[in-house]
């Protein structure tokens, strides 16, 4: 077995280390979003890597993770009555596409060293600065651009790795024309570095032309992708794509050049740059919710999946796993279906180690025209996670989209947060149950849950229970949470009955109640708002 160095977590890649790479090696045109495995000897063409894939694989076995489920039942009382609402929550449901997924491993070779690579861990600012940095004169060949890309870094092979993956992402344009009219043309490593365009078949070729006379290995691979153009819940597998896949220290992974140089806009023609280097040296397990191979065997999967698991898992985003969050509960795939107009989704947010902060999410429904509004509710937490559902009513029958937004730690919610979620939903109701449901604002220095009231128009002159959940709370602030009259005056402080839970029960006169926090003995910001009627 080859001597390994293990990758220091969190720390920088220097470019003298040792990091041997082990080695991995028609048209396709999955465009960017809108968001035994033969490897390649030098003297391949480039434009024609279509081996035999039978060879080197030796599967290890399978590990079979048990599911677990639960239910929450929470009794609401609205408008003088008492309603209950059970929520199924689980670990995983036992019978969707994430827990098949979950059966499979990502596939290891005989020589894996023990540690897995964490490439979100290390640092590699100096590898990207020195691929944006390249002049112009060291890009004008294949040979002359590897040399400048990967001899600073000899004998690093993931370094080298990174700077060919940032200067394609950095400087290859997608060629979305051709990719709308079908006609890719010429994709060959030498047509692409002259014209600084492709489409996804020129990205992999390009990355495996430079990384060649550095005696990287790198595979390219053919399948389909849920690219901009397949929307949530269709039938499709997805469009014609390509990537490329290495195997480093016994470990299959994958890269995605293509996708990690920026997103498309069919709209307008046109292709917006942004790096993404989440495509960088990913696992298995992650790209295969979005790109699925021809052959089974280019899964790195042990064992592979179905098709069919492969169709039903969630629309997740590429941010959802950079902030930490995940689906939960019963409804986890990319449909949701419902007969009562109810809609829920349940989301689990990671809570940052170092000082249990966590992403913030919302949602809206799209919905035959509209955007209506979604509640987003805190469900439940632990040390090391917080638990929230989405709850929404559809206004009719028929079917729309369910998208959920998001926001790192510490993250400007006044800014538009990228989708990290997204559900097609269908509705055999008649939308009758349907309600306007209470708005929340953002309010600064610590995220917060309106338990009750649920909806935006309550009973007037009944008595209310107003309950807000408040969590992942800042470094020095006091939440001050208190509630408003229509007439305006001096706002009622909510007593905290309970670490992080403020509670009082009024008797509504009609007109807007407002729930804010004071900033002062006199100031205050929004929070909330709803009707009593």
């Amino acid at each position: 077995m080859s001597s390994v160095t293990t990758i220091p977590p969190r720390g920088h890649l220097s470019f003298n280390n040792s990091n041997p790479l082990l080695s991995s090696n028609h048209h396709s045109s999955s465009g960017p979003p809108s968001s035994p495995l033969p490897f390649l000897s030098s003297n391949s063409d480039p434009n024609n890597r279509r081996l035999n894939c039978q060879s080197l694989f030796k599967p290890s076995a399978s590990r079979v993770m048990m599911h677990h489920s639960s239910t929450t039942t929470t009794t609401t009382s609205q408008n003088g009555k008492v309603v209950k609402q059970t929520t199924t929550h689980s670990g995983d449901a036992p019978d969707d596409a994430i827990a098949q997924l979950k059966k499979s491993q990502p596939l290891l070779a005989e020589t894996f060293s023990g540690t897995r690579l964490e490439p979100e861990n290390i640092d590699f600012s100096r590898e990207d600065n020195h691929a944006r940095a390249c002049p112009a004169g060291e890009a004008a060949t294949i040979a002359s651009l590897s040399h400048y890309l990967t001899s600073p870094c000899k004998g690093n092979k993931i370094s080298q790795l990174r700077t060919i993956f940032t200067w394609i992402a950095n400087n290859i344009a997608y060629d979305v024309p051709a990719f709308m009219s079908g006609r890719y043309g010429e994709q060959g490593p030498e047509y692409v570095l002259r014209s600084r365009k492709a489409v996804c078949e020129g990205y992999a070729n390009l990355f495996i032309a430079l990384a060649e006379p550095a005696g990287l290995q790198v595979q390219k691979v053919i399948g389909v992708a849920r690219g901009v153009d397949v929307q949530i819940g269709d039938d499709r597998l997805g469009s014609p794509h390509a990537w490329n896949a290495v195997r480093i220290h016994g470990e299959y992974l994958l890269i995605d050049s293509t996708w990690g140089a920026g997103v498309c806009d069919l709209g307008t023609r046109s292709f917006k740059k942004l790096f993404r280097p989440f495509f960088f040296l990913l696992r298995p397990n992650r790209l295969i919710y979005t790109h699925w191979p021809n052959k089974p065997e280019q899964q790195f999967l042990d064992p592979p999946i179905h098709e069919n698991v492969f169709r039903t898992l969630p629309a997740i985003k590429p941010e959802s796993w950079d902030l930490g969050i995940k689906l939960a509960g019963r409804n986890r795939g990319q449909v949701i279906r419902t007969k009562d107009d109810y809609v829920e989704a349940e989301i689990r947010l990671k809570k940052r180690p170092s000082d249990g902060a966590t992403g913030k999410i919302v949602a809206r429904l799209n919905w035959k025209g509209q955007s209506l509004p979604v509640v987003c509710q805190w469900l439940r937490e632990d040390e090391k996670y917080v638990w929230m559902v989405i709850k929404c009513w559809c206004p009719s029958s028929g079917s729309g989209e369910l998208n959920v937004f998001g926001w790192p730690p510490g993250g400007d919610q006044t800014k538009n947060g990228p989708q990290i979620l997204g559900f097609r939903v269908f509705n055999d109701g008649p939308g009758k149950a349907s309600k306007p449901l209470l708005q929340q604002y953002v309010v600064q220095g610590f995220a917060f849950s309106v338990l009750e009231p649920l909806y935006a128009k309550v009973k007037k002159n009944q008595s209310q229970v107003i309950r807000v959940r408040v969590f992942d709370v800042q470094k020095g602030v006091t939440p001050a949470l208190a509630v408003q009259a229509p007439d305006g005056g001096m706002p009622e402080r909510l007593p905290q009955v309970k670490p992080g839970l403020f509670e009082i029960t009024k008797v509504l006169t009609p007109g807007q109640w407002k729930i804010v926090n004071m900033t002062s003995e006199y100031g205050f910001s929004f929070a909330a708002v709803f009707d009593a009627e």
